[in-house]
């Protein structure tokens, strides 16, 4: 296998769009320059939900999903559940996913 991928999916509270972003701007995107980790947000195209919001991380393995991410790396576990908890009322779902790349079946 290659590379893992997590990814959460957010969507976002109508009218809450604007919030999500600076406080994704102050407060995430920060910590993971700290941690010098690869942070994708993407938000979706034509014909998609313009509230839906994903944000992605690359693994080199399985392993590093275990130590929680740079969230927990950088503020343990308490601090980073407070930092999620700030999502409330801003994000009406959010759920993870972990992908893994089929090296043999990609190029």
């Amino acid at each position: 296998m290659g590379f893992q991928a997590n990814r959460v999916t957010a969507i976002v509270a109508p009218g809450k769009m604007e919030e999500v972003r600076n406080l994704v701007k102050a407060e995430i995107t920060p910590i993971y320059k700290k941690q010098q980790a690869g942070l994708t947000v993407t938000l979706r195209g034509l014909g998609g939900n313009p509230n839906d919001l994903s944000f992605s991380t690359a693994y080199a393995k399985f392993a590093d999903l275990d130590s929680g991410g740079p969230l927990v790396k950088e503020l343990g576990a308490d601090g980073s559940a407070k930092l999620v908890a700030k999502f409330t009322g801003l994000v009406t779902v959010m759920e993870s996913t972990v992908r893994s790349r089929v090296t043999d079946l990609s190029f």
